[in-house]
């Protein structure tokens, strides 16, 4: 049952009264404040430390280079658009920096900039890239 705000007070000043002051309440407030928070804590800590391992895991299978595609080098055999106002010449050269699901971050062989993000398929079509074996 809900109290008042003057039913709340009167329950106050009476916990107040058995801790001998309001300091004191205060301090047994703060003090199980603490200990159930590092109870809960202590509990929750290897679910949250799990958690997070499962997330950094989830991260590095997204953003995967295998070494082999990482520094071969790649040649373009048909001119393309790849979007975003960057287009690949026959001739072309470039290697793989990332690879993730969506797309394949690459640079020009010479150039200092990576060249953009293109989808793997299309460099699938114009190069001799192929990703994860499959054209």
């Amino acid at each position: 049952m809900a109290k008042s705000n003057l039913g709340a007070y009167q329950t106050m000043v009476e916990l107040a009264k058995k801790t001998n002051g309001p300091v004191k309440l205060g301090i047994y407030i703060l003090a199980g404040g603490v200990f159930i928070g590092s109870v809960a804590g202590a509990a929750a800590g290897p679910a949250v430390k799990k958690g997070a391992s499962r997330t950094v895991a989830s991260v590095r299978r997204r953003f995967t280079t295998t070494a082999a595609a990482a520094g071969r080098v790649y040649t373009v055999s048909t001119g393309a658009d790849c979007g975003a106002g960057n287009y690949l010449q026959v001739g072309d050269r470039f290697r793989i920096v990332k690879e993730i699901e969506e797309g394949v971050l690459i640079v020009l062989v010479g150039e200092d900039e990576p060249f953009g993000m293109v989808d793997p398929a299309l460099l699938s079509s114009i190069s001799d890239f192929r990703r994860n074996g499959k054209a």
